[in-house]
């Protein structure tokens, strides 16, 4: 069974107009190292830090603190990213030869790494049979990307859990006051894991911020163990 992948990022540098006329450029969170272009992939994490493996790099220029980042016309080189200050060091992953997947080190990320993927590298999927458990976490600061941790899910229950996701139906009557509540981390083999974000609006529950609204049973996971 292969199970969704619900997006809520999208990777694209969007221009607008301030107030005063000012361009203002949002930039995607872009790294360039090696040659090859990658863009933050925040859905897969590192839950085994030991699949950390050499360094292959370090950031030497943050566009997003720079006079130029409000610059349209940038043109990006080797060595620049849009969120990663100067000096950031960046990782390959063990199993992952072609370094299609790096990890940066950043303060506040899962595990201390953030995961940048190749442009033209598909996401990592999300198989049930790879699965081989599944950490909920409790969040209190939406700033931090998983807080107490609340349970562990393994064997048998992982099936019953992955099937709610692939029942949650599209839900548009959700309003603004949607809270970042939860952190669900899937652990695969080679210290990777795919990460959903649970939000809460009213009594519902919606997988990021998408329209997708997973069942009432959901709750009696989220209890703690």
């Amino acid at each position: 069974m292969k199970i969704k992948r619900w997006l809520w990022l999208i990777p694209v540098l969007c221009c607008c107009l301030a107030g005063c006329g000012q361009v203002v450029v949002d930039w995607a969170d872009f790294l360039k190292l090696n040659g090859v272009s990658y863009t933050g992939d925040w859905q897969t994490v590192i839950v085994d830090a030991s699949s950390i493996g050499e360094p292959v790099g370090e950031v030497k220029f943050e566009l997003a603190a720079s006079k130029h980042k409000n610059n349209s016309r940038y043109k990006t080189k080797d060595g620049d990213a849009a969120f990663l200050p100067a000096g950031t060091r960046v990782f390959a992953i063990k199993g992952v030869s072609d370094h299609s997947l790096v990890a940066a080190a950043v303060d506040g990320a899962f595990n201390g790494y953030r995961v940048y993927r190749q442009d033209q590298r598909a996401p990592v999927e999300l198989q049930a049979k790879d699965v081989a458990s599944i950490q909920l976490y409790e969040v209190a600061n939406p700033n931090v990307l998983h807080g107490k941790h609340v349970r562990t899910i393994r064997g048998g229950d992982i099936p019953a859990f992955l099937a709610l996701f692939d029942q949650a139906v599209e839900d548009r009557s959700a309003g603004p006051d949607r809270n970042l509540r939860y952190v669900v981390v899937y652990e695969l083999p080679g210290g990777l894991g795919i990460q959903h974000r649970l939000v809460v609006s009213g009594d519902r529950y919606y997988v990021g911020h998408t329209e997708a609204k997973l069942p009432d049973a959901i709750r009696a996971w989220l209890r703690p163990e």
